[in-house]
């Protein structure tokens, strides 16, 4: 648990009793590579913190896997909206590598919230990390060049960019795996 607790504090102080509420709600927990740790549609109680490996988030529409977002060592994830609102997942999120992640209850840590500004705070901050990552996707897509959105990318994602499968990647930059495959020849 030294993984978390330095992760934890590393984005907000935390007394040890804050520490201790936070650790009531945690299970560190192993995932094989391709296990799915939430389904778009279904309940889902938990947010995620990677120590090693790799994770996709993505949706099905109309029978086509839509890729959505990446997350890798050292990154917090989960549907958001299930976060905030108790609602079922939006979206689903794949192990695309083995995976050592710990694993927050929910409604139980939003639950301190009201009791402890400390654990409310890095709530706070984990919300506000998760909307600059959007902010990132979303100056991405507005990049119309392929080649340009594919180098954004790989500017700010260098520690995953190289995991990640050709399909993948192709289709959360919105390219076809040919062209990914062209512009990956060029930058290379």
């Amino acid at each position: 648990m030294e993984f978390i607790k330095n992760y934890l504090r590393a984005i907000v102080p935390l007394s040890d009793e804050s520490m201790n509420l936070i650790l009531s709600c945690v299970v560190e927990e192993q995932f094989a590579k391709n296990s799915v740790l939430v389904t778009q549609g279904c309940p889902n109680s938990y947010m995620y913190v990677i120590k090693e490996g790799l994770v996709k988030g993505f949706v099905e529409l109309e029978g086509k896997e839509i890729c959505l977002s990446f997350w890798g060592e050292n990154e917090t994830f989960g549907d958001v909206v299930t976060y905030l609102t108790g609602d079922r997942a939006t979206k689903s999120y794949l192990a695309l590598e083995d995976l050592l992640v710990y694993k927050f209850e929910i409604q139980q840590f939003r639950s301190f919230f009201d009791t402890n500004y400390q654990i409310c705070n890095l709530g706070r901050i984990l919300t506000e990390n998760y909307i600059l990552v959007k902010k990132f996707e979303d100056q991405m897509y507005q990049i119309s060049d392929s080649f340009d959105r594919y180098k954004y990318f790989a500017q700010f994602r260098k520690q995953i960019i190289h995991r990640l499968k050709g399909k993948d990647l192709a289709s959360y930059l919105r390219i076809t795996p040919e062209t990914l495959s062209r512009i990956r020849k060029v930058h290379s």
